[in-house]
């Protein structure tokens, strides 16, 4: 059995798999994000429910957000009870057995990359826009981690100017220290807020959804703006990185509305010449973590491909 763990801002998530990659149960609990010990608790108990499932696993692996080096999670902004603790070595501790930790945006295009919505390109940019806004691009199987592990913090890169112009957008205080970050307008949080600033009367992203699927004028004004700030991030990845392909997980990644509009607003921000490659809603949805984080463990213990 092979057990992955997706650590994110609003749920901790553990699935457990076969060594043929089938799922052989999956359970969650919330996400204590100020409380250090009590992660740990949580994912201990996730992890004991697994083992009394399917017995023990042969590797661990779990996605987090942020930076991680040597097994500390030296930068996050969003589980703030993670900051500079040393993960790897505490639930190793806890659960028993050595644990591998992952960039929670590395683990979830690795699994896009394997057999998901990326699956025969070349290259693909996966994107969680979820509680917070981060990105991992996959070449022929290999992540790009980056000197720093740095590469793909694309959350924390200044919104464009010209789209905080245009829109009349002040300038955030993110949880990483900065201001003006495009994790503050493109995140789950980021688009409530965005809801709020242009006076529309939707107080989720489900709701906005709804007014999307309804035809509202509002919500239509709220996309409009959102698109535009989407879009620039996105061009600025095409222009550093040029994947095949992008992917799209988190749960703003599960409004269909998207889709259809955003390679042409992406396009208003490129050069001429330049086109949108596609762009996809992840296959496996919210499972694309802890599917990634498993394989990445797979991998580092056992050196078997994860592509």
């Amino acid at each position: 059995m092979m057990i992955g763990i997706d650590i994110g801002g609003t749920k901790i998530e553990l699935a457990a798999f076969d060594h043929g990659f089938n799922i052989l149960g999956a359970w969650r609990e919330s996400t204590p994000a100020t409380n250090y010990a009590e992660l740990v608790n949580r994912v201990c108990a996730l992890v004991d429910r697994a083992t009394i499932h399917g017995g023990s696993p042969d590797s661990i692996g779990i996605g987090v957000p942020g930076l991680i080096r040597d097994g500390r999670v030296s930068a996050t902004s969003n589980i703030p009870s993670l900051m500079g603790k040393s993960l790897r070595r505490d639930l190793s501790a806890a659960v028993g057995q050595e644990v591998i930790l992952a960039n929670d945006a590395d683990a979830f295009v690795q699994s896009e990359s394997y057999d998901g919505s990326g699956c025969g390109f070349a290259s693909v940019c996966g994107l969680i826009v979820g509680t917070g806004y981060s990105a991992a691009v996959s070449s022929s199987g290999s992540l790009n981690l980056g000197w720093q592990g740095a590469a793909g913090e694309i959350g924390h890169v200044p919104i464009s100017t010209r789209v905080a112009h245009a829109h009349q957008l002040p300038l955030r205080k993110c949880g990483c220290g900065l201001s003006g970050c495009i994790e503050q307008y493109v995140s789950g949080p980021g688009l409530e807020w965005l809801c709020q600033h242009l006076g529309a009367p939707f107080s989720s992203c489900i709701e906005l959804a709804e007014g999307l699927g309804e035809q509202s004028g509002e919500a239509q004004r709220v996309l409009d703006v959102y698109l535009d700030c989407l879009g620039s991030s996105i061009a600025s990845l095409i222009l550093t990185h040029d994947p095949e392909v992008f992917v799209l997980g988190g749960g703003v990644s599960n409004i269909r509305s998207l889709y259809a509009r955003l390679p042409d607003v992406v396009e208003t921000h490129l050069f001429s010449d330049l086109i949108s490659p596609p762009i996809r809603m992840a296959r496996h949805g919210d499972s694309s973590g802890v599917r990634g984080a498993a394989l990445i463990a797979r991998h580092q213990q056992y050196g078997q491909p994860t592509q």
